[in-house]
């Protein structure tokens, strides 16, 4: 015996299916992404920037690690994504083909290592930048450059860095100055080590 459907409920079942297939279609494709990231002892590094940019859209997405040491992006978009993990005083790490599913959170940690990167100084900008695109003069000394010289002292290492006068006033004291191409001595002069001050005299 065969039974017809009436008009009334193959219109209702053709409308459930319709919602469903656009409630599927307006799906949010997105995952999560998170992770803790730890220095080379294993202590919690708070502070630290994470930037996550799409491979495919160039988009760029950041965080910040908490107190603990942890971060979070709550919805990016699925895809592959290369991720780069940044703090002052330390190495920069970089993890490509991060693959984020739909719906899928993909713990992302990261250790860090102690060292500057050679290729990237801050300037007077305020812009992490390459030293070739540095607006002022900049010189970087390399980490294996401080572990074979022969000296410890660092006044020793600043006299290798063009345009720089070092002067040994004491035992414990250093006068540093450097040179303008106006002959103009500079007020000020800040040295950094790991991101870290060092000396800083107004002169």
């Amino acid at each position: 015996m065969l039974r017809t459907v009436p008009g009334r409920m193959l219109s209702s079942l053709s409308l459930i299916l319709c919602l469903a297939s656009i409630a599927s279609a307006q799906a949010p494709a997105t995952g999560r992404l998170t992770g803790t990231v730890r220095d080379q002892t294993g202590a919690i590094l708070p502070g630290v920037v994470i930037v996550a940019t799409h491979d495919r859209t160039q988009s760029d997405f950041q965080a910040t690690t908490n107190e603990v040491g942890v971060w979070v992006m709550p919805s990016v978009p699925s895809g592959t994504y290369t991720v780069a993990v940044r703090l002052q005083g330390f190495r920069t790490v970089t993890q490509r083909n991060v693959k984020v599913d739909a719906a899928a959170t993909v713990p992302v940690d990261v250790t860090l290592q102690v060292g500057l990167e050679d290729l990237v100084v801050v300037t007077a900008s305020r812009y992490e930048q390459a030293v070739v695109n540095a607006p002022a003069t900049a010189s970087v000394i390399q980490e294996q450059t401080i572990r074979d010289a022969p000296t410890r002292n660092m006044a020793d290492l600043l006299r290798a860095v063009p345009g720089v006068n070092v002067t040994q006033l004491s035992a414990r004291q250093l006068a540093v100055t450097s040179r303008s191409a106006t002959g103009v001595m500079p007020t000020s002069q800040l040295v950094l080590i790991d991101g870290r001050r060092y000396l800083q005299k107004i002169l």
